[in-house]
């Protein structure tokens, strides 16, 4: 699944607030429990603390792939989810930014399960993934474009 959104932000300012886990406490709600200083590197483990469904569950950040101001690949995994996700930036000549977040959502830990059990759990988690990928990229937006940067 891929969500693209066009923000009023300069592309330092973005990725700002996509590796500050400060920020990104502020915009997505994940609670740093464990990030390594100098995240993101290709190799770190960085743990947050969310809520899916209303339940606390501590979240897996593998760090794949970095490309400062241009990408950012994660594998993320919480209860029976793993997501590889990529985020990419982009600077248009209007001096916006076009952030594409891209996610492959493989359900795992169901093969006890009949298979159209797996395959109704799969959609599930599909949906609700989308969901909070589209509202987590919302979130980001109003962030970038309304909260002070740091560094700028």
């Amino acid at each position: 699944m891929t969500v693209t959104v066009e923000i009023r932000a300069s592309l330092h300012r973005v990725w700002e607030a996509l590796v500050d886990p400060a920020q990104v406490m502020q915009w997505d709600g994940a609670v740093p429990v464990k990030v390594p200083e100098g995240y993101p590197c290709p190799g770190q483990h960085a743990r947050w603390r969310v809520r899916v469904w209303g339940v606390p569950l501590i979240l897996h950040d593998e760090v794949r792939d970095v490309l400062p101001l241009r990408c950012l690949r994660t594998r993320l995994r919480y209860a029976f989810t793993r997501i590889e996700e990529e985020y990419r930036l982009e600077e248009s000549f209007a001096g916006t930014v076009f952030l594409t977040s891209d996610n492959f959502l493989q359900a795992w830990g169901f093969s006890f399960l009949p298979v159209f059990l797996v395959s109704w759990q799969h959609k599930r988690a599909t949906c609700r993934v989308m969901r909070d990928v589209q509202s987590a990229m919302t979130a980001l937006v109003y962030h970038c474009e309304n909260e002070p940067s740091k560094n700028e």
